[in-house]
């Protein structure tokens, strides 16, 4: 399904908060940029993060459109449905099995099995999974003894670009540990945030500026923009982030509706 720039750019903006993203997603950027930074994005939500029904609907779309469906070929103004027998034919060896198989079982001794790892490797996202894979195949026996120290939200990509190296593959960008560190400070940060946000809404005799002053002096780090982003977010009923939709009353006083 073709997504709106404006869903794209409202996605970006809350994955943004929510993420605590370092660097990021340039909701300024062309829509390209943008569904690959909500791609990356995706794959550190944990259970516990909530977020809005738009941006669930936005990204499963990009889940949609990362594996297309294949179209039925059309021939003399009907579609023809795929066949299965030529492609069958074309795929079966069968008269040249016998001659080709001791070529292949002196290949699978050398150079196949780290063929095949790579391919796994290079399908394994999930921290415990790749260090299953370390301790199950002594290509990696040198990492065991350190394994403990992949941790966190950089421990995946710093393990995989270790363990491509081993096996001679293109190694995964490696993020140094102050820049992981500081990610990982940015994403409890606005988990907080939303948290202490969430408090002084709820005992509904704070004003938006009071609101936003409180935050800022406890994270410097926070924009004065992004924070009025999620205040005036929190009375649409689209884009709010928390469990009730919030009112402001002629005082400009925050509270969640009952």
């Amino acid at each position: 399904m073709a997504i709106k720039r404006s869903d794209l750019v409202n996605a970006a903006k809350e994955m943004n908060e929510l993420m605590g993203l370092d660097p990021a997603i340039d909701i300024k950027g062309k829509p390209d940029a943008i569904v690959e930074g909500l791609i990356k994005a995706k794959e550190l939500l944990t259970p516990e993060d909530v977020i809005s029904d738009s941006t669930k609907v936005v990204l499963e779309a990009l889940e949609e459109e990362e594996a297309p469906a294949p179209k039925p070929v059309k021939k003399n103004g009907k579609k023809s449905k795929p066949e299965p027998e030529p492609v069958e034919e074309e795929e079966e060896p069968e008269p040249a099995e016998d001659e080709e198989e001791p070529v292949e079982e002196e290949s699978k001794e050398e150079e196949p099995a780290t063929v095949d790892l790579k391919k796994v490797l290079q399908e394994t996202r999930k921290l415990d999974a790749l260090k299953a894979l370390v301790a199950q195949n002594d290509e990696f026996k040198s990492l065991r003894k350190g394994i403990e120290a992949f941790v966190g939200l950089a421990g995946p990509r710093e393990l995989k670009g270790q363990m491509l190296r081993i096996l001679g593959g293109t190694p995964v960008k490696k993020i140094e540990p102050s820049k992981s560190e500081g990610s990982a400070v940015a994403y409890t940060d606005g988990r907080k945030r939303r948290e202490l946000m969430e408090k002084m809404i709820s005992e509904g005799r704070y004003t938006r500026s009071q609101i936003i002053d409180s935050i800022i002096e406890q994270y410097p780090g926070i924009t004065k923009g992004s924070l009025q982003t999620v205040l005036t977010d929190s009375k649409n009923p689209k884009y709010n982030r928390f469990p009730k939709l919030a009112v402001e009353d002629a005082n400009k006083i925050f509270s969640f509706q009952d």
